[in-house]
């Protein structure tokens, strides 16, 4: 199985828990100075420096939790290429690779941002309060069904649909 170039997925959420998940490598992800920082308001990671930090040595997924307490949660690994297919046939089936950016969303959701370059494709995507991808105030089915994929890609930590997409 091709494992994506790049890949990094982050929900920043006004009430309770944050996630974000990169790909990145087995030595940057193994740094204990590398669990220190904090979500952002406004994920904005850019492909560039994906990029960088996927052609290490042992590209991993590094999972980050935060709650109104700080960092929650860490986890790193490397799912097995059934988590992959079926992680890819999501993005297709959800329509993922035609979402665009919402910038200036309206009200008091959170933000996201979902960067992914996979097999010639590229993503890119980002917003504020406004959910892909018809963007929305409330999440849709396919926000919400890509919620529930990236939960699996997770190893099953958080991206909780139930919370809502950065809604509580």
């Amino acid at each position: 199985m091709d494992l994506p170039d790049a890949l990094r997925i982050a929900v920043s959420n006004t009430l309770g828990s944050s996630w974000q998940l990169d790909l990145t490598s087995a030595a940057l992800a193994a740094d204990p100075d590398a669990w220190t920082d904090h979500p952002v308001d406004d994920p904005e990671p850019g492909l560039g420096p994906l990029l960088a930090l996927g052609s290490l040595v042992g590209p991993v997924l590094r999972y980050r939790e935060w709650d109104e307490g700080g960092l929650a949660d860490v986890a790193i690994y490397a799912p097995d290429d059934d988590v992959w297919v079926r992680f890819d046939r999501a993005l297709d089936r959800l329509g993922v690779w035609g979402w665009q950016s919402r910038p200036s969303g309206v009200g008091d959701g959170g933000a996201w941002a979902i960067a992914l370059l996979w097999r010639g494709r590229r993503l890119d995507v980002h917003g504020v309060g406004a959910w892909p991808p018809a963007g929305g105030l409330e999440p849709g089915p396919e926000w919400v069904g890509f919620m529930r994929a990236v939960h699996r890609l997770a190893g099953g930590r958080g991206f909780d649909a139930r919370q809502g997409a950065g809604i509580a």
